[in-house]
């Protein structure tokens, strides 16, 4: 699956990750193996990381469909 990183998440790993799960996978599956992949950034990848599956947020037990796009952003701050 293609993967879109953002904030302190894309300066630890990269704007973009090809990361290889099984059928059936969930964001929280994504999240864990990006972290295995990238445990520089585990740290980042915590309970105030969004999950996003195209232009939506969803919870880590949502399924990731074959060929979707998917995206982590970290907590925002700011006015």
């Amino acid at each position: 699956m293609k993967l879109f990183l953002y904030g302190n998440l894309a300066e630890a790993i990269g704007r973009e990750v090809d990361l290889a799960v099984a059928p059936g996978a969930t964001v929280g599956d994504a999240r864990r193996a990006l972290g295995e992949h990238f445990p520089q950034a585990a740290a980042l990848l915590g309970d105030g990381v969004r999950g996003c599956i195209g232009d939506q947020i969803v919870a880590d037990d949502a399924v990731v469909s074959e060929g979707a796009e998917m995206a982590f952003f970290p907590p925002l701050s700011g006015g």
